[in-house]
């Protein structure tokens, strides 16, 4: 998100969208402040609340369940025990816990896979997965030291329940409202290829683009 603000991004964070209705080839956003944000095209890309976005707009033609993953970060003390991913024999689900390092010298462990857990619940941690990420940490480095965990965290992917798999796709009943839902795992690395198609589709939809000829591509992560 930084380096879309560094580039003339307004981003609105904590702005929940109420309504979206589309009139004169336009779309009014409304906000749960009261502000309306008008738009030539909708980009959804809500996550586990595209659906639900979308319904909003009038275009609910897909629904999405969840996957939610807990992971334990050890300190940096811990950066010896592994320099590769490391896990078990993968499943349907992927490959479940893996012990790995992280670039800022610190382990991760993890995640689960939760299925069907409530949107609002997404990002909680719970006691039960935490001692069994644990549990299968230990299967793979027994001498891991799991007392040395700093920190503990949820996610979860949004899974498409029609083809799990990605939605990248027009409204079937208005080519301006465009759908980048279903974004499981694969997403983070595929993310580039996604912009462009998202791209091609705007410009589809009849929209013409145009280069910043001032687009800064350099931004640093701060850890």
């Amino acid at each position: 998100m930084g380096a879309s603000e560094q580039n003339g991004t307004e981003l609105r964070r904590s702005a929940e969208v109420t309504d979206i209705k589309f009139k004169n080839d336009e779309f009014d956003i409304t906000l749960a402040n009261g502000d309306v944000v008008t738009s030539k095209v909708v980009i959804n890309a809500a996550g586990h609340y595209a659906d639900v976005l979308a319904e909003k707009a009038g275009y609910g033609d897909f629904k999405q369940t969840t996957r939610r993953g807990e992971y334990r970060i050890l300190a940096r003390t811990e950066a010896g025990i592994v320099n590769s991913i490391c896990f078990k024999v993968p499943t349907i689900h992927g490959k479940g816990v893996i012990v790995a390092p992280m670039l800022d010298g610190r382990v991760l462990v993890g995640p689960t896979a939760e299925e069907g857990v409530p949107k609002e619940e997404t990002r909680l941690v719970t006691k039960e997965k935490f001692d069994y990420i644990g549990q299968i940490g230990k299967e793979i480095i027994p001498s891991i030291r799991l007392e040395k965990t700093e920190m503990t965290l949820a996610g979860s992917r949004p899974i498409d329940i029609e083809t799990n798999d990605f939605v990248i796709r027009p409204a079937k009943d208005n080519a301006r409202f465009i759908n980048a839902a279903g974004m499981q795992s694969p997403a983070i690395a595929s993310a580039p290829a996604i912009a462009i198609e998202i791209a091609k589709l705007v410009e589809a939809a009849g929209l013409k683009l145009e280069k910043n000829p001032n687009y800064n591509p350099k931004f640093k992560v701060q850890f």
